[in-house]
């Protein structure tokens, strides 16, 4: 997966999360955004025999957005790992070098990952 291609999609889409609506006849649409707040757009889901797949496919569906503010959280993570790691031990006592700035990139991104997965 290009976590590159993930953040310009999401920038560029709908920035609502997703919802599964269901209909009275048992077919569903996943609605993207509201007519209210701008954008949006319904996609129908057919239902075929088997409905509790159909179903879980339907939630997996809506879930995108917020699966996509978690791997994009990850990923902040996983660069601020790399940043630690990229430090090099300082000439008087040996240790690896973290700056102030890196502990609070590290919180924001942490706490991203955690608001993106409550």
């Amino acid at each position: 997966m290009d976590i590159k291609e993930v953040i310009a999609d999401r920038e560029a889409g709908i920035a609502e999360n997703w919802v599964v609506k269901w209909r009275t006849d048992g077919t569903s649409i996943i609605s993207m955004g509201s007519v209210e707040s701008g954008p949006h757009m319904q996609a129908d889901l057919p239902f075929e025999k088997d409905w509790i797949r159909d179903v879980a496919n339907a939630r997996r569906i809506a879930r995108v957005p917020e699966l996509e503010a978690a791997v994009i959280a990850a990923e902040e993570l996983a660069d601020m790992v790399d940043t630690f790691r990229s430090r090099g031990p300082t000439p008087a006592g040996g240790g690896r070098v973290i700056l102030e700035i890196d502990i609070v990139n590290l919180e924001r991104a942490l706490a991203a990952y955690r608001e993106a997965t409550s």
